[in-house]
């Protein structure tokens, strides 16, 4: 979509929807009346609406229960040259029902007009926003009905059993379509009475419904129960801010916008499984990658990533999480390094923890789309981890082992085919030598997660004197793994662990 100047006008107080250019215009711009079809064959159904509404809000608190509320998302999918709000414009009510606003504008900075698809009540005219549940056999709808000059919102809608409800049926009987030219600087307006079908026991039922106009715009309207996040062990906790964020929604600081919530914050070892919730509880979407986590070890007030060792893709597609919508993340926990061959395979099983404090990241890319778009912090949790210490030997992927002089050759293969190898060797540095990159501390967690790195270590600590280096042939996969998070330019790498400084190079 082409944005144009038009846009910096857009107020930044304001919380309606919106996509595209700005739909706030000055006092001197023409905003005509419109018919229901190019040929209305009734006077009362022409209505317009001039001025743009003062107050159109993105969301509301259901009267009587503060934690219903009510969001409507940004519009996606709109036209080139087209800006597009949606927002309430009042609340339900004994007396009323909720009333959601939608404008279609071309904004007089636009080099053409532009040709609309319209049905029977543009700009919207597709009344029965539908949510597809987790049964893929079940769906229920959300209603719009459209307000009709000369029509009293009673003709239309009713009150049932505390819902406001609509009589059927919704929209005209007589639906027509076709398409409208909208000049720069004219627009297409209309009200709509929210309500809730008559199937449903339950006012405003919770889920995201989905609304679709004529010319491919769309929107969900979404009413959800905000849940706080919960007492937390960690309320008076203060921790760091994770590694490669600017900051964190932590989930004992009791942020009820965005939060992560563990199903327990204390697990025990040998094996333990790790649940946590992602809630959204703002009044628009965020996108995020379900694939993208991180798992992180608290030492000495620094984080220490663990993992996972493969990197989500690039083309991976960001799903929208919707308001009062969760998502949900499991991890497999266990003392043993090498857990067995189902959790060799599973990038959500970490091995070889120890006890201590851990922090899960999820999701860990997680953005705001619409006018506002950007990088969001990510949500967090704190997670206890008792047990005892695993063991630091070697993996079973070791073929045999050849020493040349001070060095010592690792192979995986009997033929001595790997292609790349992981170049090891100890080393000192004092305070006057300046090395790049800095040295970097490693802990025993991390090189249990690494096999190349942890086999070439073991290898090197058990070397006879004088190898002070160890070449260990394997994949470049291998290498991949051991790189994640700890060297992920893989330019090569000065640490320490174990108090001995080692620097990792590869070929």
């Amino acid at each position: 979509m082409r944005r144009r100047a038009l846009l910096a006008t857009l107020a930044a107080s304001t919380s309606v929807a919106t996509a595209g250019c700005s739909l706030f215009r000055d006092s001197e711009r023409r905003q005509d009346t419109f018919a229901v079809s190019d040929t209305p064959t009734e006077t009362t159904t022409s209505m317009g609406f001039d001025p743009l509404p003062e107050d159109i809000r993105r969301a509301f608190a259901v009267p009587g229960d503060d934690d219903h509320r009510v969001a409507v998302t940004a519009p996606t999918e709109v036209p080139d040259d087209v800006a597009i709000t949606v927002g309430f414009t009042s609340e339900p009510s004994t007396d009323t029902p909720a009333t959601l606003y939608a404008r279609a504008a071309v904004p007089e900075t636009a080099d053409d007009s532009v040709d609309l698809p319209v049905g029977s009540t543009p700009p919207l005219s597709s009344y029965r926003g539908m949510h597809e549940t987790t049964d893929q056999d079940e769906t229920r709808p959300m209603f719009l009905v459209p307000r009709r000059a000369g029509v009293e919102f009673d003709d239309v809608v009713r009150r049932d059993q505390g819902c406001w409800r609509p009589r059927l049926p919704v929209g005209p009987q007589d639906a027509t379509g076709g398409r409208r030219t909208l000049d720069p600087g004219e627009s297409l307006a209309r009200e709509y009475y929210l309500v809730t079908p008559w199937a449903n026991d339950r006012c405003l039922r919770a889920g995201a419904y989905r609304f679709e106009a004529a010319a491919g715009w769309q929107f969900h309207v979404c009413p959800f129960h905000r849940e706080p996040p919960g007492d937390s062990a960690y309320a008076d906790e203060t921790v760091p801010d994770l590694p490669g964020f600017l900051d964190t929604h932590w989930y004992h600081d009791g942020d009820a916008g965005l939060y992560l919530r563990p199903r327990v914050e204390q697990v025990g070892l040998p094996s333990a499984t790790a649940r946590l919730t992602f809630r959204n509880q703002r009044d628009d979407r965020v996108l995020v990658d379900e694939t993208a986590w991180a798992f992180y070890k608290l030492e000495s007030e620094r984080w220490y990533p663990i993992a996972p060792l493969d990197a989500a893709g690039d083309d991976v597609d960001h799903d929208p999480i919707y308001p009062g919508r969760t998502s949900t993340l499991s991890l497999s926990l266990f003392t043993d390094p090498d857990p067995g061959p189902d959790a060799a395979e599973d990038r959500h099983a970490i091995g070889g923890l120890d006890q201590g404090l851990y922090a899960v990241a999820y999701p860990a890319t997680l953005e705001v789309p619409g006018p506002n778009a950007g990088r969001e912090r990510p949500t967090a949790a704190l997670i206890t981890v008792v047990g005892n210490p695993p063991t630091v030997d070697a993996t079973d992927a070791i073929d045999h082992v050849t020493d040349r002089e001070d060095v010592r050759h690792v192979h995986t293969t009997p033929d001595e085919t790997a292609i790349v190898t992981l170049h090891l060797e100890r080393t000192t540095i004092d305070d006057s030598d300046r090395v790049t990159p800095p040295v970097t501390p490693l802990i025993t967690e991390q090189i249990l997660q690494r096999d190349a790195l942890r086999n070439a270590i073991v290898q090197l600590q058990t070397a006879p004197d004088p190898i002070d280096t160890v070449v260990y042939h394997t994949t470049p996969t291998e290498i991949a793994r051991t790189t994640a998070w700890i060297d992920p330019d893989a330019n090569g790498l000065y640490f320490t662990y174990d108090d001995t400084t080692y620097r990792m190079t590869y070929d």
